[in-house]
């Protein structure tokens, strides 16, 4: 049994209790040194502003048959900050363990620099609901264990541990009026969940991987990667052999069993689909390309959106970017980049401004990308003087963009028009411009800035555009 259910009396003295028991805990390793002021805030947060979790469950529609993934939605709970907090320095164990994939970006870097034996076979696992199914008390165990073995990694062991067991142990929740606690596994929603169970499943294949030394039948996979619930590995063996794997591992712990696996050549795994490519019986290197489920309706944020422009833009040089990283063989990249211009332009996006917002990421940029985690978008919600957004307005041959939209399109193709044909129209674009500007005092620069001129800038403005034109 999961949960038990609470009378209203019962969760009254639940909740005062936990309230006793974060501030007991708190203040004494406060006056001990374990955490400054500004942390003590922090945890006791939520003591007097509190939300109950409430219940609910996301339907998995995909799955046959149809099954349900229980969250809690504890974002307003008594220890929802203890949790962050005890999450936060979890964290820094990630760098004990070679298993833990922080998201699929880094499996690309790690196969993009690594060769492997032609013999090789690829294989991903997933582990049956694992949240709920993973011992507390064990997990709180483990922990300990390992701020024992790594005393340097966190300061505050015992103060993380103690929040970390209230975090655990102190789970309340609400569903069609009444209260009921969850009484085994980890509660999905609460910060912490996540981080503990990869660094929990970390040190179970670390036990496993013991193993391998005294049972001869039992073969580590040259590669094994793992992201929360979902593993990736690569392996000498044959499918008896990952099966063999796969028993042992669902004999560390009685909850926790692997219930699906795939082996083979080529395989999706999260949003990848890896395979032996033309690369790989040459240099044995591994090609990627990105996944994409039929079920996916690909509703992008349309152009009419009341978004910022630049939020528009970065999203479309986003995933671009994502294209390019995620694709070893760049006839791939162009068949995606195809088929996301013809997404876009069933959003409302116009063939011009896509050709020109395509135009910035090349499959020639893919080594640069690939070398920067989180490459800085081109354009901020920074402050300009009139004259960077003059110019910036003038070589990206965007227009005066009113409040309109309809008026800003319409702005934007005289402008290229008039640009191109060079005709004797040119002086009635830029009064119209001018006159829509006047009129809404308004303007938004192609970088996404909303900006508000005087009438001598204005001008000013006009003038530029017409030595343009």
């Amino acid at each position: 049994m999961t949960y038990s259910k609470l009378s209203f009396e019962e969760m009254e003295l639940f909740i005062r209790k936990c309230i006793m028991t974060l501030r007991n805990t708190v203040n004494r390793h406060f006056y001990l040194g374990n955490c400054s002021q500004k942390e003590k805030d922090f945890l006791l947060s939520n003591v007097y502003n509190y939300a109950i979790p409430h219940f609910y469950i996301i339907w998995k529609i995909l799955k046959n048959p149809i099954v349900g993934r229980p969250i809690v939605a504890g974002y307003k709970w008594i220890f929802t900050p203890a949790s962050i907090f005890a999450g936060h320095f979890l964290k820094e164990f990630y760098s004990k363990f070679d298993s833990i994939l922080n998201d699929s970006l880094s499996l690309v870097k790690l196969l993009e620099n690594s060769r492997f034996d032609k013999n090789c076979f690829l294989f991903t696992i997933d582990f049956k609901s694992l949240y709920t199914n993973i011992p507390v008390n064990d997990a709180i165990n483990s922990i300990r264990k390992l701020c024992f073995d790594f005393q340097n990694v966190i300061p505050n062991a015992h103060f993380i541990i103690e929040l970390l067991d209230l975090v655990l142990n102190s789970s309340l929740m609400v569903f069609d009026g009444e209260y009921f606690q969850q009484i085994f596994g980890l509660i999905m929603g609460t910060n912490v969940a996540p981080i503990l169970t990869n660094i929990y499943m970390a040190m179970l294949e670390n036990e496993l991987k013991k193993k391998c030394t005294s049972d001869p039948k039992l073969i580590w996979p040259v590669l094994f990667k793992r992201f929360i619930d979902d593993g990736f590995g690569i392996t000498l063996g044959l499918r008896n052999d990952i099966i063999y794997w796969i028993e042992k591992f669902n004999e560390l712990r009685e909850s926790i069993k692997i219930d699906k696996y795939n082996w083979g050549n080529s395989l999706d795994y999260m949003d990848l689909y890896i395979y032996k490519g033309k690369d790989f019986y040459e240099d044995g290197k591994l090609s990627v390309s990105i996944h994409q489920k039929e079920t996916n309706k690909y509703m992008y944020i349309p152009y009419r959106s009341d978004h910022q422009r630049h939020t528009i833009k970065n999203y479309v040089w986003g995933e671009l970017k994502r294209y390019v990283r995620y694709n070893t063989e760049e006839n791939n990249f162009k068949k995606l980049r195809m088929r996301f211009f013809l997404r876009l332009r069933n959003r409302g996006f116009k063939k011009y401004m896509l050709k020109r917002l395509f135009s910035k990421v090349t499959y020639a940029q893919r080594n640069e990308l690939l070398k920067t985690d989180n490459p800085p978008l081109s354009n901020e919600c920074n402050s300009v003087t009139l004259q960077e957004a003059e110019k910036r307005m003038l070589l990206d041959g965007e227009k005066i963009l009113t409040a309109s939209q309809e008026e800003t399109e319409d702005a934007a193709i005289a402008v290229r028009r008039a640009r191109l044909d060079n005709n004797t129209n040119n002086n009635n674009i830029i009064n119209q411009s001018k006159a829509n500007a006047s009129r809404h005092s308004r303007f938004l620069s192609p970088e996404g800035w909303n900006l508000v001129f005087s009438p001598p800038q204005l001008c000013t403005i006009e003038k530029s555009l017409q030595n343009f034109c």
